[in-house]
């Protein structure tokens, strides 16, 4: 299921080479988990930085999501 929410990033965390575990607040869903995979080498990365308030397309895992697309509304740090 795809879903469409926006949120304040909390937390990063490098995982392998590329990828980000993203723990992200939202208004809708609360605290969630996010994994970006290949994403510190990508052209998706500005909309994944920490403290950034952006729009996330997201893939519904069973205790996890997975980013689609980011979209940066405001940056705080």
């Amino acid at each position: 299921m795809i879903v469409k929410t926006s949120g304040v990033i909390l937390k990063e965390v490098k995982t392998q080479d590329s990828d980000k575990m993203l723990t992200v607040l939202t208004s809708d869903m609360g605290k969630i988990r996010v994994s970006a995979k290949h994403i510190r080498n990508s052209k998706k990365n500005s909309g994944v930085s920490f403290l950034s308030f952006s729009e996330f397309t997201l893939s519904e895992g069973k205790d996890i999501y997975f980013l689609r697309q980011a979209t940066v509304i405001e940056s705080f740090y």
